[in-house]
């Protein structure tokens, strides 16, 4: 069964999206230069993206 379009548009969204918040998040915790309280909540969002996936 093929999906929609609508189905195609939702996946693509939710991926750009997933992968937007990943990367910012992820330049934070890499890059060293923020403070302790960002890079927490950095990883949080790593968390909460690949927790999204997951499911």
């Amino acid at each position: 069964m093929p999906f929609t379009t609508e189905q195609r548009c939702l996946f693509v969204v939710r991926v750009v999206i997933s992968l937007a918040v990943l990367g910012c998040a992820l330049f934070i915790v890499v890059s060293g230069s923020y403070s302790e309280t960002r890079v927490e909540w950095a990883a949080g969002l790593v968390g909460l993206v690949i927790g999204y996936w997951l499911r």
